[in-house]
């Protein structure tokens, strides 16, 4: 039997193992971090928004809030990078960043699984535009996030 490897986060004074799972609403992909010594959850890294589109090796980090400070951790462990593009929602624009680690196996969902009526259409446009662009970018020059924290 082989033992799964174990991404290792710290945040909030906590040594933390991430779970990596699948949002039920929409298939996003879901961070949870639990404390490395006891188990017990420390927080939920990512936020769903189901009917904004996002690529298997794209999340939106809570970065706010409680969660504050969340990002620029998970950025420091090699878990994920921002890509530049932050797509507006109901709670303010939210980063998308990308998954650096191998994400869950998806099963078939769609895209937009909620009726279009739950987001106006410009607003889905946008962020399907905006994470296209990201997506280009990030695939034609690879960036240094050591040279961006400067």
């Amino acid at each position: 039997m082989s033992e799964e490897k174990q991404e290792l986060v710290r945040f909030a004074g906590y040594d933390c193992v991430v779970r990596i799972d699948r949002y039920a609403s929409g298939g996003n992909t879901a961070l949870s971090l639990y404390d490395a010594k006891s188990g017990d959850p420390v927080a939920t890294a990512t936020i769903n928004f189901p009917d904004i589109p996002l690529l298997r090796d794209q999340v939106f980090i809570k970065d706010y809030s409680e969660n504050e400070g969340m990002l620029a951790a998970l950025e420091e462990a090699g878990i994920v990078r921002k890509m530049g593009v932050y797509v507006p929602t109901g709670i303010g624009s939210l980063p998308v960043c990308q998954l650096l680690i191998r994400p869950p196996e998806q099963e078939k969902v769609s895209i937009n699984p909620l009726p279009k009526s739950t987001l106006s259409d410009w607003r889905q446009e946008l962020a399907k535009d905006m994470l296209a662009e990201a997506e280009t970018k990030t695939k034609s020059k690879p960036r240094d996030i050591e040279k961006d924290r400067e």
